[in-house]
C-alpha cells in the first residue's frame, strides 16, 4: 500500500482572514493619506500595504504539506520552506501515534503563522507541520520526533500498520 497526501494551506480559514485584513488596512491607508491632504502618501501607503499583504497571500497559497509512505519508508516535504523530501527509512521510524488537535493552542510553540496552523518549533523542541485542525500524527524516530497534520488519519494509520518494521 502506498499512502500519499497533500494538504494545501489554502483550504484553511487563514486565507479569508488575510483578505479581510488586506482590505481593511488598505482602506485605512487610503483614508489616512487622503485626509491629510497629501494624496501621494495615500497611494504610497496603499501600494505598500497591497505589496506586503499580496506577498503574504501568495506565500500562503503556495504552502502545502505532502506526505508519502511506501516500501522505502516515510517521507514528507512542505514547499516553499522544505523543498526536498525528508526521508526516513522504516528502520529509523520507531512509532507513529495518532493525535487529535484543537484549532487553537493544541501545539504551542513559536511558528511561522502563529499559534494554530503552520510550521513551528514546539516548546519541547519538536518540529510541527500543522496545516489542518482535527488530526495529526507524531512520528517517533530513533533520536527525535516531529508532528504532521493529516486529513486522512485512518488511511495513514492503515499504511503504518502495513509498513512498520519490528516495533
Amino acid at each position: 500500500m502506498v499512502y500519499k497526501e497533500s494538504q494545501p494551506l489554502k483550504k484553511t480559514w487563514l486565507i479569508p482572514v488575510v483578505l479581510v485584513l488586506q482590505l481593511l488596512v488598505g482602506m485605512l491607508g487610503l483614508a489616512g493619506g487622503f485626509s491629510t491632504e497629501q494624496p501621494v502618501q495615500g497611494w504610497i501607503s496603499f501600494g505598500i500595504v497591497l505589496l506586503v499583504t499580496g506577498g503574504l497571500l501568495v506565500l500562503f497559497l503556495s504552502m502545502r504539506l505532502e506526505t508519502r509512505m511506501d516500501a522505502t519508508g516515510f517521507r514528507f516535504r512542505s514547499p516553499p520552506f522544505v523543498n526536498t523530501w525528508k526521508k526516513y527509512p522504516w528502520e529509523e521510524v520507531k512509532d507513529i501515534q495518532l493525535l487529535t488537535t484543537r484549532s487553537f493552542g493544541s501545539f504551542g510553540g513559536f511558528g511561522l503563522l502563529g499559534w494554530s496552523i503552520g510550521i513551528r518549533r514546539g516548546w519541547n523542541g519538536e518540529w510541527r507541520y500543522v496545516f489542518s485542525s482535527g488530526n495529526a500524527v507524531r512520528i517517533y524516530l530513533k533520536d527525535s520526533r516531529f508532528v504532521l497534520s493529516t486529513r486522512r488519519p485512518k488511511e495513514l494509520m492503515a499504511a503504518w500498520e502495513e509498513w512498520k518494521v519490528g516495533t
